[in-house]
């Protein structure tokens, strides 16, 4: 906790109800020589409603409550303002706490100077959202927020969490004492194993003997029975799995000839789609022949421009270098300016046809790409669509050719199947019937002997899978009772921390009483619950009340004498005491209430509503 002694400066800047930088607050300390008395620490801030009591009261608590208890105190901050800033100053230091308004929740920095600023909001500041106070008002109990900062609720959630765990381990002891159970039967049920063991021994024993001839043959018999009874059922095995392939063939065939009509409906669409396409192959044919012949025209004409220039040219060299003025071509005369008109004339003429040629050119070519793009386009679409059809139906031969071979499988193994029916009828008649009987008899016996004893065996693993259950069982016993031992220890404890808080709020409540002079509340006191408990003296008798037959101010006292004996208990070092705006109407007591605080605190600061017409202004009062 950060040290605070003597006066006290806070600055407040966009807190409340302050916009930008406010005017100082000078908080004084008791003991402080002021105008020559000696102060008792009480600050009254006074003023009328909405000139800034409780925007100060907000600045104090954003000094004290750490960064996620200011998340949703948005209201703590000046509505217009998106940053605010509290600075305490003393003769040496200077402590400075800001917040800032997030996009759901206020954002806080700087330095806290208390701790624990949750138990000091509560047992510190008697605001108007003061939790303990509304509680009191409401007659709740007040277990939860007494015992919050004792360290009682961690031994009771310390208690739920150790009995959990008991409980967990009496579960697992009723799930190995269920084995052992189970075990108790697995050996009786084995030992009834073994009786039905030997008595279906001592039953085979009994049985007839067979001629060995005799028994040999009937073995013999027997044994070729259980072989062609196998092989039918493989056969049989076969001739469904050989139906199964022949559904499954068909039924790809019937895919696959779909598939091809598809493509072949393809096939005609796309012809059906073109049908002029062929026609449009042969006016792009006759575009691009019309086309060379506009182009070798236009070249022609091309070449007529370029001999006039030449002879133009000569006849200007000519006239330039002999004075020669009729043309050597047509013998008409000529003159410098007719000459150099007629050069500009063919030169024009002549850039004009090579332009008309390159776009005719450019025009010839595009026809050319287009006949090309569109005849292969056709021939490419034409091609792998009849390509597809041929691979379709040439799967569609093997997929057939495949089905004729497992239908032919089909029709071998049927006769195979009347074969060895008719054999195993045979065989079976071969038997003689009392030797027959007698051999089944002794199959049966012998199959359940084996049954039996793969059960024995499967009892006897059980059991060695399970180990020695009675030690497992005795160790767990040993924890069970450690952990009982443990809730037992937690239980004591927060009952002996609940009990020093109760008597210590009782007592603290007692001496309060005392100084204010509740003459008709005989004792206010807390239950084993932690409610509130009144006895009032009614008529000469002392008589058990509630809270909800008090005054407004009579509860306002006894909320503020439950957080002055919670900050005794929990905040004995915290050194301020803030009440903001008391409604208490016996001014008498809350004087005296007060001067009582005043003993326990360094500095206690009480706001004070004044009406309009007594002053306008905030002031501060020392006493």
């Amino acid at each position: 906790m950060t040290e605070l002694k003597g006066e006290l400066k806070i600055v407040l800047e966009n807190i409340g109800g302050f916009l930008g930088r406010s005017q100082d607050f000078e908080i004084k300390e008791k003991g402080t020589i002021y105008e020559g008395r000696r102060l008792r620490g009480i600050n009254r801030l006074k003023s009328p409603n909405a000139v800034g009591k409780s925007s100060f009261v907000y600045g104090l608590q954003t000094l004290v409550l750490d960064d996620k208890e200011l998340e949703n105190r948005r209201h703590f901050l000046n509505v217009f303002g998106t940053d605010g800033r509290v600075e305490l100053k003393t003769k040496d230091k200077e402590i400075v706490r800001r917040i800032r308004a997030g996009k759901e929740k206020l954002t806080a920095g700087g330095t806290q100077i208390y701790p624990e600023g949750d138990k000091a909001n509560i047992f510190a500041f008697a605001t108007e959202d003061n939790p303990l106070i509304a509680m009191v008002k409401r007659n709740e109990p007040l277990r939860a927020e007494l015992l919050k900062f004792s360290g009682a609720l961690e031994y009771e959630s310390l208690k739920g969490v150790l009995e959990d765990k008991r409980r967990e381990y009496e579960r697992e002891v009723q799930k190995y004492r269920d084995e052992l159970s189970k075990l108790k039967t697995l050996y009786h049920a084995k030992d009834q194993l073994k009786k039905n063991i030997d008595q279906l021994e001592e039953k085979r024993r009994r049985l007839p003997e067979l001629p060995r001839e005799k028994e040999e043959r009937e073995a013999e018999l027997r044994a070729k029975v259980e072989a062609k009874t196998e092989e039918k059922i493989r056969i049989a095995k076969l001739i469904e799995a050989k139906k199964e392939e022949v559904k499954r063939t068909e039924a790809k065939i019937e895919e696959l000839r779909q598939s091809a009509d598809r493509l072949m409906e393809e096939v005609r669409d796309f012809r059906e789609k073109h049908v002029d396409i062929e026609r449009e192959l042969e006016q792009l044919s006759q575009r691009r022949q019309e086309l060379a012949v506009k182009l070798e025209d236009l070249k022609q004409r091309q070449n007529i421009k370029q001999a006039e220039l030449r002879d133009t040219n000569t006849n200007m060299m000519r006239y330039t270098s002999y004075g020669q003025d009729y043309c050597f071509s047509c013998g008409q005369s000529i003159t410098p300016q007719r000459l150099k008109k007629r050069l500009g004339d063919l030169n024009r003429d002549i850039k004009e046809l090579g332009d008309d040629i390159a776009k005719i050119t450019a025009e010839k070519d595009s026809a050319i790409n287009e006949y090309s793009e569109l005849l292969r386009e056709k021939t490419k679409v034409e091609t792998e669509l009849e390509r597809e059809v041929q691979r379709k139906e040439q799967t569609i031969r093997q997929e057939n050719s495949a089905l004729d071979r497992a239908k032919r499988d089909i029709e071998k193994l049927e006769p195979d199947m009347e074969k060895i029916s008719r054999e195993l009828s045979n065989l079976q008649k071969d038997l003689d019937e009392r030797a027959k009987s007698i051999m089944e008899q002794r199959a049966q016996i012998d199959t359940e002997l084996g049954r039996l004893d793969e059960r024995v065996k499967s009892i006897e693993k059980q059991v060695k899978d399970m180990g020695d259950v009675q030690t497992k069982i005795d160790d767990i016993l040993t924890k069970v009772q450690f952990f009982k031992d443990a809730e037992l220890h937690a239980e004591k404890a927060a009952h002996e921390l609940r009990t020093v808080v109760k008597e210590t709020f009782d007592k603290r409540i007692i001496e309060i009483l005392r100084v204010l002079e509740f003459k008709e509340f005989q004792k206010i006191y807390l239950d084993d619950n932690f409610n509130i408990r009144i006895n009032r003296q009614k008529k000469g008798r002392v008589e058990p009340d509630t809270i909800h037959s008090l005054s407004r101010s009579e509860k306002e006292t006894v909320a503020m004498m439950m957080m002055l004996a919670g900050k005794e208990e929990y905040l004995p070092d915290f050194p301020f005491f803030v009440a903001d705006e008391t409604t208490f109407y016996d001014q008498t007591r809350f004087n005296r209430l007060v001067d009582y605080i005043s003993e326990k605190v360094p500095y206690t600061i009480v706001t004070e509503l004044v009406p309009m017409e007594q002053q306008e202004n905030l002031t501060m009062e020392y006493q």
